[in-house]
C-alpha cells in the first residue's frame, strides 16, 4: 500500500467515526429532549450503535457472501 492508499483509508475511518458519533449525539439529543431516564437512554444509544454497526458490516463483508 503507497502513501496514497494509506492516507485514503485513514480518511474513510475519520469519516465513519465522525457520522458513528453524530449519531450516537443525535440520540442522546433525543433522549434528553423526551426526558428519558439513563436506562432508557442507554438502550436508545445501544439500539442506534448496534444498528450502525451491523450496517457497517453488511456493507463491507456482505458483498463477499454468496447467496445462492
Amino acid at each position: 500500500m503507497d502513501i496514497h492508499g494509506l492516507l485514503s483509508f485513514i480518511f474513510l475511518k475519520v469519516k465513519e467515526f465522525i457520522i458513528f458519533y453524530l449519531c450516537i449525539l443525535l440520540g442522546e439529543w433525543f433522549a434528553e429532549k423526551h426526558g428519558w431516564n439513563l436506562c432508557e437512554r442507554a438502550w436508545l444509544i445501544t439500539i442506534i450503535a448496534l444498528s450502525i454497526i451491523t450496517f457497517v458490516f453488511w456493507v463491507y463483508f456482505g458483498r463477499s457472501l454468496r447467496w445462492f
